[in-house]
């Protein structure tokens, strides 16, 4: 996580989003913030205490997600298959809260 956050980040089209285009397709997410991705595979880098750093994988077969973070801080995710899209109404929806760690229910967000 520390080498996502230290990538140049470039303004997206999306308010509160901005991404960096190299090796990785990767995003950064401000607190308080959403973004729409289309299906495909995305990682979402997480701070677990005590355990660290943790990578959240996600296979998304839906036609799009919404990633929310509602933490006080920048979040990142790596785009594998996937790409942004503008905001749209969906079902999914993968939201990073501080303190909750994730667990099924959130990774199927059902």
């Amino acid at each position: 996580m520390n080498y996502l956050s230290r990538l140049p980040y470039k303004d997206s089209n999306f308010e509160d989003v901005k991404i960096h285009y190299g090796k990785l397709k990767a995003v950064a997410l401000k607190s308080n913030a959403s973004a729409f991705v289309t299906s495909g595979k995305i990682t979402i880098f997480t701070i677990e205490p005590p355990e660290g750093e943790k990578r959240n994988e996600i296979e998304l077969s839906s036609p799009s997600a919404e990633i929310k973070n509602s933490t006080t801080k920048t979040i990142f995710f790596v785009l594998n298959d996937s790409f942004l899209i503008p905001e749209k109404d969906t079902d999914i929806v993968f939201e990073v809260i501080k303190g909750v760690k994730p667990s099924l229910s959130w990774i199927l967000a059902i």
